[in-house]
């Protein structure tokens, strides 16, 4: 089995469409843009960086969400306390709660079939 860091930021009071998860991206990604390339998957030159996203965005029930994976884990825990809006659209977001949850997750082959 192979250990993964994850780390889940949910804003619970902000809901948004489904989507709408490439404006999450968007916000974050020139928001936080000279923090670390994991936000964005982009070099300084602007070349794309082809890996699997250690930070993906999403909106999960209508609720803004960051998930993070290792270094990516690592780095949203880091940005957490510098959240305090979201422009969505053409809509800003005063961000009152949000909720960070860090763990440690076991990925591998099992011989179960899980659905």
């Amino acid at each position: 089995m192979i250990k993964v860091y994850q780390t889940i930021i949910r804003f619970p009071e902000i809901q948004l469409a489904t989507r709408d998860a490439h404006k999450v991206r968007g916000f974050f990604g020139n928001l936080f843009r000279m923090h670390s390339p994991l936000l964005h998957n982009h070099m300084e030159s602007g070349r794309l960086i082809y890996r699997y996203p250690l930070v993906q965005y999403k909106v999960i029930d209508g609720t803004p969400t960051l998930m993070g994976l290792n270094e990516g884990a690592d780095l949203l825990t880091q940005l957490f306390l510098k959240i305090n809006s979201l422009d969505i659209g053409d809509r800003s977001y005063t961000v009152l709660e949000k909720n960070i949850q860090n763990r440690v997750i076991s990925i591998g082959l099992s011989d179960e079939l899980y659905s």
